[in-house]
């Protein structure tokens, strides 16, 4: 008998079950708060210089190169040359935001700014002047985020494995870690404490996310895992519109980051209202606390426990190693496609959501587009019981790549009104992130039932790390139109996403397809599955 032998005598995912994968999965809306806050807090609103020579350039430049409005009593045409008195143009022919003509009439470069404050009144690069030459610090503050995933993610399984306090112990641990990071990031006075803290509430931040998960997985039946995994990605969705929610009624950027950290201090009831995970337990040689653990799983799910079931369990297989991965030569081939469409994926789907906010059109709009992209994306993704794995995930990353490369002749070819052009720019951006947001939950679990069980853990986190990986890189793309300074910057973002996410699918075409198939357990049944390994 095996653990998940148990589960269908106790219940698979009764009301015990239910009852605490709901207490986990808020989790995910938490997670996605911090993950996606940037969209407000790095956020750099439309801005120019702010020269201190004259009042009314000061005052009035963000409405002046319409000429809608002039300041005093001056005309449209002597606005113009008063502007173009102080302010030089650049390569493309509009006006300068990083440089200004000094007293004796030569270049230099400005440290004034105004900013519009029509959508944000406050944000971090607003606030410390992160524009021009400093833009690169909004970028790798960004990406520092995902560098404490990298470590969150590489940290969590490692200090789970050698823990001996327990999952909810270490899931306690995190919270405050994830808890006092994320406020103290609130009243950070200055740039590198900002990002430091945005590092650490990173790794406390994924590290929380994943022993959830884990902690909430292993007390479910395999009858039931692909339905809540794709379920807890439906509260990733909620937190994201949450926080557009949130962000539109603030716009300032401390108060945003307060509000959105502030109720984690409500989670630390967990500590009481979550149980430990009977199978660590059993791991540990803790037999009688996991047989009351699996004793109270019944008792709620109105189940009766038979007599020393934990005396029928079988010993675990022993152990593979993944150097043992050389000697399977097709499993090594799919694993290595697996983790390139972990990197692809979650580098493509968090460049397109932190690029949300450099889309054309309002701010909260292209955001709430943005949230309900990844709603049709999960709620599609039950199409997995009928289609099955491989189908949707390949079909998904090729149409969505498609519609991201395709927003790039929308860019410069299109002969509509720039109101049309933007409409289909975001559209066709937006398809694309219902194709990755498949992808995304589609290659979590078809990937797990891949890889064998014997390495199935270590894969998984492996995979797990690529995709962080990816995430580090998706920042500095999404910023390529601010970072490269050539009026085809902006065609790069979609571009490079959309070539890689095409070129992952079509990878995927060599994969197995797992539906109903009875699962490998070793490397070699893995290495030549999908045949009918055992009888």
């Amino acid at each position: 008998m095996q653990f998940d032998d148990i589960l269908k005598t106790v219940g698979e995912f009764g009301k015990y079950q239910k009852t605490k994968y709901f207490l986990i999965c808020l989790f995910g809306i938490l997670t996605a708060f911090q993950a996606l806050v940037s969209v407000f807090s790095l956020n750099t609103p439309e801005h120019s210089l702010r020269p201190t020579t004259n009042i009314f350039i000061d005052v009035h430049w963000l409405t002046l190169c319409s000429t809608v409005q002039t300041p005093g009593n001056l005309s449209p045409p002597e606005h113009l040359q008063l502007i173009e008195k102080y302010i030089p143009t650049d390569e493309s022919g509009k006006f300068s935001k990083c440089e200004i003509f000094n007293s004796e009439g030569n270049k230099t470069e400005c440290d004034r700014w105004v900013y519009d404050q029509t959508e944000l009144k406050s944000t971090v690069v607003t606030d410390l002047n992160l524009v021009c030459g400093n833009t690169f610090k909004a970028t790798a503050s960004s990406s520092m985020f995902m560098f404490g995933n990298l470590a969150g993610s590489f940290l969590s399984g490692l200090v789970s494995d050698l823990s001996l306090s327990g999952e909810k112990e270490d899931l306690t641990d995190k919270y405050y870690g994830s808890a006092v990071s994320s406020i103290a990031m609130s009243f950070a006075p200055e740039y590198y404490s900002f990002t430091i803290l945005r590092f650490f509430c990173g790794a406390f931040n994924m590290s929380l996310f994943l022993t959830g998960f884990v902690l909430g997985m292993e007390m479910i039946g395999p009858q039931h895992r692909l339905f809540v995994g794709i379920v807890i990605e439906f509260f990733w969705a909620i937190g994201f519109l949450l926080l557009i929610a949130i962000g539109y009624a603030i716009r300032i950027w401390k108060y945003i980051q307060l509000a959105i950290s502030l109720p984690t201090l409500l989670f630390i009831s967990y500590y009481w209202l979550l149980p430990e995970s009977a199978r660590w337990l059993l791991v540990k040689g803790r037999n009688a606390e996991a047989e009351q653990v699996i004793v109270n799983v019944a008792k709620t799910n109105g189940k009766v426990v038979p007599t020393d079931i934990l005396s029928k369990l079988e010993e675990p297989k022993r152990a593979e190693k993944l150097k043992a991965l050389k000697r399977a030569p097709r499993l090594l081939c799919r694993t290595l496609v697996v983790l390139f469409n972990w990197f692809v994926i979650a580098m493509t789907y968090y460049g397109l959501s932190l690029n949300s906010g450099n889309l054309p059109g309002s701010l909260y709009v292209n955001l709430t587009i943005s949230a309900v992209a990844e709603v049709i994306g999960y709620s599609l993704c039950f199409l997995c019981f009928v289609s099955g794995r491989k189908a949707m995930h390949v079909v998904a990353m090729i149409i969505g790549g498609l519609a991201i490369i395709s927003s790039v002749p929308v860019l410069y070819l299109f002969q509509g009104s720039e109101s049309q052009k933007n409409t289909i720019f975001v559209v066709l951006n937006n398809i694309g992130k219902v194709g990755v947001t498949i992808g995304f939950a589609v290659i979590y679990f078809w990937s797990a039932e891949i890889f064998p069980t014997m390495l199935r853990n270590s894969l998984m986190g492996i995979s797990s790390t690529f995709a962080r990986v990816g995430s580090i890189f998706a920042p500095v793309i999404a910023d390529l139109a601010k970072l490269v300074p050539s009026k085809y910057s902006s065609v790069l973002p979609p571009l490079i996403f959309g070539i890689f996410t095409i070129s992952a699918g079509l990878l995927s075409l060599i994969l197995p397809e797992t539906t109903d198939k009875v699962l490998p357990e070793t490397i070699a049944e893995a290495n030549v599955f999908p045949r009918e390994i055992r009888k």
